[in-house]
Parts: C-alpha cells; sequence; structure tokens
C-alpha cells in the first residue's frame, strides 16, 4: 500500500514538474514576443499547447494596455474545425485553469483564411500562419495590429506566387535580399521572406526539444523497406493494351521511357504521374499494411494511417477521417443497413424527385447521414485514416501508432503527422512505421524528407527521425 502511494506521489511530482516547466517556456516566449513590439511568429512544436500561449498573449496585452476590455481580436486558420476545439476545449479548459473568461474580455472572433475577412481588429493570432503565406490570402498578414503567427513548422522556400512560376522552379527560388529588407514584394518571393516581412519568427522550439524537457511523449521510427511485386500479374501495362504485368515490369516499362531521350517531355510527364500514382497505391504494399495494422490491433491504443490519397486506404481503416455523407437503407421496415454501393444509392436517388437533406427519409427507405471529422473525433474508432485532416491542431487519445503509408518529400507534412502522436501520455513511446519502396521514387523521396531547408535555398538542419530499425517488407508477406 505505502509503495503505491509512493509511486502515485511520484507521477504527481514529474507531473508537476512538466506543468512547471510548460508555463516558464510559455512566460519566456511571450517576453520574447513583447520585446518585439507583440509582433512576430513562433514555431513550436505540435503538444507544446499554442492555444494556451494565443490565450495567454490575449492577457498580456490586456495587462499592459495595449489593448482594452472590449477590443476585436481575430483567431485565423484554416478550418473552422480549429473553432470547434477553440470554444469547445480551449476556452473552457483555459478558464478552468486560469480563471479568466477571455469572451467577456474582448470580442473575440474566428475567420477561416479562405473567408478573406475585413475588418480593423487589435490583434490578430495567426493560427497554422503558413497557410495565409500565399498569393490568395496573404492580405490578412497586412493588417496593421498587434500579431502572434503560430505553427509547427514552416516551409520556407515555396513560392508564394506558384501560378507565377515555372513548374521546375517552383521550390527553388528566392528574391534579393534588398528587396526583403525594404519591404519589397516581387514573384520570387519565398514564403520565408513573406514571413519576414510582415510576421518574423522569433521564437523555435522544436519536437527535439520538447522530448528533452518531458513535455512531449519521446517515439521511435521503423522504417519498412518494401519491393515492388515482381511476381501477381494484375496492372494493365497501357490503357489500351489488354496485357498484365507485374508491378515491377509496370514501372520497369516507364522508367525506361522516361530515360529515352527520343520521347517528348508531355510523353515523360505523363509516365512520371503514372509512377507516383502506383506508388501511392501499390497493392503489395496495402498487403504489409493490412498485416502490420492487424498487429497494432492487438493493443487497446489507437493507431492512425496518413497517405497523401483517401482511397488507397480507405479498405485498411475503420474510418477516414474526413466529412462524409453516409446512406442507410431500411427495406420494408426491415434491419437498418449501410448502404456501399454507390449505384444502389443513386438507383434510389433517382426515383424520388424531392431534395435531398440530412434525415430525410426517401423511397425505399433511404436515410442519409452527414458525419463531420468532429463527430468522428468525439469517439474516435481504434484505427482512423487521414491524408490531411488530422495533420494539425487536433488530438487524438491513446495514439500510440502511426503508419505513413504515402508521403511528400517536405519534412513539414512528416512533422505534423508526428506531432499527432507525441502529445504527452506518461510512460508513452509511441511508434512510427514509414514505408520505403527501394529502387523507385519513394526511396529519392525518403532520402529528402528529413532535410530542412531556410528561405535562402540552403540546407540548414536534417529532421532526426528517431530511426530504430529497418524492417523488410517480405517479414509480412505471407
Amino acid at each position: 500500500m505505502m509503495m503505491m502511494f509512493l509511486i502515485l506521489l511520484l507521477h504527481l511530482k514529474l507531473s508537476m514538474n512538466r506543468l512547471e516547466k510548460l508555463n516558464s517556456l510559455q512566460r519566456e516566449f511571450l517576453m520574447i514576443w513583447k520585446d518585439n513590439h507583440y509582433k512576430g511568429t513562433m514555431l513550436v512544436a505540435t503538444g507544446f499547447g499554442k492555444s494556451f500561449l494565443s490565450l495567454k498573449a490575449v492577457l498580456l496585452l490586456l495587462e499592459n494596455g495595449k489593448i482594452n476590455k472590449g477590443d476585436t481580436v481575430w483567431i485565423l486558420a484554416e478550418t473552422t474545425a480549429r473553432k470547434h476545439t477553440y470554444w469547445t476545449d480551449e476556452l473552457p479548459k483555459f478558464k478552468e485553469i486560469t480563471g479568466q473568461d477571455i469572451l467577456s474580455l474582448v470580442d473575440f472572433q474566428f475567420h477561416c483564411y479562405q473567408s478573406k475577412p475585413k475588418g480593423t481588429p487589435k490583434f490578430i493570432i495567426y493560427d497554422e500562419i503558413e497557410e495565409c503565406i500565399s498569393d490568395k490570402y496573404q492580405e490578412v498578414l497586412k493588417i496593421d495590429c498587434y500579431k502572434l503567427g503560430l505553427s509547427a513548422t514552416v516551409p520556407e522556400v515555396l513560392s508564394v506566387y506558384r501560378n507565377r512560376i515555372p513548374e521546375g522552379l517552383m521550390n527553388k527560388i528566392k528574391q534579393a535580399d534588398k528587396f526583403t529588407r525594404d519591404k519589397v514584394i516581387t514573384d520570387y518571393i519565398n514564403k520565408g521572406q513573406l514571413l519576414e516581412i510582415y510576421c518574423p519568427i522569433i521564437v523555435e522550439y522544436d519536437i527535439e526539444q520538447g522530448i528533452a524537457d518531458n513535455i512531449l511523449s519521446p517515439y521511435e521510427t521503423w522504417v519498412i523497406d518494401h519491393r515492388l511485386d515482381n511476381t501477381n500479374k494484375y496492372l494493365p501495362l497501357f490503357k489500351k493494351t489488354p496485357r498484365l504485368v507485374t508491378e515491377q515490369e509496370y514501372y520497369n516499362v516507364r522508367s525506361t521511357m522516361i530515360k529515352n531521350p527520343k520521347h517528348p517531355v508531355i510523353l515523360k510527364k505523363a509516365m512520371s504521374k503514372q509512377l507516383v500514382s502506383l506508388l501511392y497505391d501499390l497493392r503489395s504494399k496495402k498487403k504489409v499494411a493490412r498485416q502490420l495494422i492487424t498487429s497494432f490491433r492487438e493493443s487497446t491504443a489507437r493507431s492512425l494511417i496518413c497517405s497523401i490519397e483517401l482511397d488507397p486506404i480507405r479498405s485498411l481503416v475503420d474510418e477516414i477521417a474526413e466529412d462524409t455523407t453516409k446512406y442507410f437503407v431500411t427495406p420494408n421496415g426491415g434491419e437498418r443497413k449501410l448502404i456501399t454501393d454507390i449505384d444502389e444509392v443513386k438507383s434510389i436517388l433517382c426515383s424520388n424527385k424531392r431534395l435531398l437533406k440530412t434525415g430525410d427519409y426517401l423511397g425505399g427507405n433511404l436515410d442519409v447521414v452527414k458525419r463531420t471529422v468532429e463527430d468522428i473525433l468525439l469517439n474516435p474508432p481504434q484505427v482512423l485514416g487521414t491524408s490531411k485532416r488530422l495533420k494539425r491542431g487536433v488530438t487524438i487519445p491513446n495514439l500510440h501508432h502511426l503508419l505513413v503509408f504515402s508521403y511528400y518529400t517536405s519534412y513539414h507534412h512528416l512533422m505534423q503527422y508526428i506531432g499527432r502522436i507525441v502529445r504527452y501520455e506518461e510512460g508513452k513511446v509511441g511508434k512510427v512505421f514509414i514505408f520505403r519502396t527501394l529502387n523507385t521514387y519513394e526511396e529519392n523521396w525518403f532520402d529528402k524528407i528529413n532535410k530542412i531547408y531556410d528561405k535562402n535555398l540552403k540546407q540548414v538542419d536534417e529532421i532526426d527521425l528517431k530511426i530504430k530499425g529497418y524492417i523488410s517488407s517480405s517479414n509480412y508477406d505471407k
């Protein structure tokens, strides 16, 4: 009994030390922001408490007389999902812990970047600020007021004016430093330079620092070395060619065509796109993923499967985290069943002339149910799938496994996903699994995924992916 009490006391002490460290760092970062005249961007790891940091910034402005009670404060984000988390989770929790009701102190307003809001707020919080560093949404950066940008990662070298730049140069451009210093914007400005003009980076605190400070949970990465299937013939060699070939032959034929100097560029681009699409949806890779997910299910922890495209992973997971419409039918008053055949849904809908609405019971007793990501996260299933909706600003309780099925070459995307798994749980060590299909584009993508470049296009760092080991996919090929 005494031993259990001592263990409980130790856990309580560790928890208190963690919170003290977190609060101390947040105060330190806010003082840096204050010294920069209450303007700047903080790059802080997911799980650090960016929402609380933004609310503490509101209190700091009030305390120092920079804004007054009732003044307008904007919170800008990519999607309305962030409004849901702020209003239902963060604001009530902040009031419970600090005793401060932000909604009674200021006119707190939420806007999406896409809505391009107009007005004269006294303070703007930019959630995931990289989403507004673009040709379409940059106007909100130019508003003259106090500003706090928040993000876990900013892909600095990406072109702001992507539609004006040749495709091959999109990620290899920067304007002259003189223009940036003089706050002049040219077609060749990149995201890092635009941010430097309007809301410069003043704080950087990454996942490694968070783990070292015991603010985030550690993780380890396992690389699954996969090879193209050279046995099963299921892919049509070309659209008009009935002959079926293996993944390896399909890849080899197109690779040879791409390397042939006699073929036109337009054909080479088409072949390259087909190879990328193949790697996003490899049947042999799904076979391995299915067995790996089966092993995940042996624990009570949750798993997240991320993929650039959703269709390849739909059959692997319990639910895809996206806003969806589901159709149920109750024939002749019988048992209610989910319809998975869209053609069946269409045939029922075509027999009705009434406008389809949520909750309508149409011919064939069709029941239409709309389900949002927020609905799913109220009681998430054990295995979730996502392409981007769960990358940022989302907490999935008891998430211990992350399977990266397909990915971009930018570290920015990977670290957003890893940010889901490092959210603190006592004693947790998250496990990340990443596919690397050897002798293909994907092997090259993997080699580039951990490289960090600055706005001057210089590699400044490499992400430590905490690679624990390499696993041959043949171990799962049963």
